[in-house]
């Protein structure tokens, strides 16, 4: 990806700090916690904290990180930027710390929509070593017209509501999809029967039993 990147005529501005193997939430290193620019009592959550928080701080206006469990989505949304998971296959994680074959995403945090979809465009695809990626048809996408009109369409999984979620948040989520409703971004909830049994699925993957 920074070879991309760099052909494209980006550049490299540094490394970010991330949580110790890249498998926690809560950004704490063993040097201290990642603070949030937004609230510097609080972390930006994990495990690619920096990567959100240098965006979130405008020390940079695009950082890359892993997320195989949350780790873009949870900094992204706590530190108040876009993070982008990308569709499994799509971006080439080649010599990335892997974690699980199946699992393993490379993504983005970025202050604006249009340059998620530019950095996107830029790194997606075959790079001739990724395997998962062999399949991968990357497109144009910042030039997609429901990007440039500020149009998409949102499904919102059945899961999404879960029993132990926080009543506060579930509110600010119900508020976030009204909001897009009156700017013109429809949504509708999808039924998807497995999503709550992701995380068994996510725990045997990861932490499967060595063979004997």
């Amino acid at each position: 990806m920074v070879t991309r990147i760099l052909d494209a005529g980006g550049t490299i501005a540094g490394k970010a700090a991330c949580e110790d193997l890249c498998f926690s939430g809560q950004a704490i290193l063993r040097g201290g916690v990642i603070r949030n620019p937004a609230h510097p009592a609080h972390s930006t959550g994990g495990s690619s904290g920096g990567s959100a928080a240098l965006v979130a701080s405008g020390e940079v206006p695009m950082a890359l990180g892993g997320d195989q469990g949350g780790s873009i989505r949870t900094p992204s949304s706590w530190c108040g930027v876009y993070g982008l998971k990308p569709s499994w296959g799509l971006v080439p994680t080649t010599g990335s710390m892997p974690i699980s074959y199946s699992v393993d995403s490379l993504r983005s945090d970025l202050r604006l929509v249009e340059d998620v979809a530019r950095l996107l465009t830029v790194i997606a695809g075959h790079d001739g070593w990724d395997t998962r990626t062999i399949a991968a048809r990357p497109a144009i996408i910042w030039e997609h017209s429901a990007i440039r009109e500020g149009t998409a369409h949102w499904r919102p999984a059945r899961g999404i509501w879960p029993p132990e979620s926080d009543p506060e948040v579930n509110e600010k989520v119900r508020q976030t999809i009204a909001a897009l409703g009156k700017a013109g971004i429809a949504s509708d909830e999808v039924s998807v029967p497995w999503h709550l049994d992701g995380p068994h699925v996510g725990a045997a993957l990861f932490w499967k039993a060595p063979p004997r």
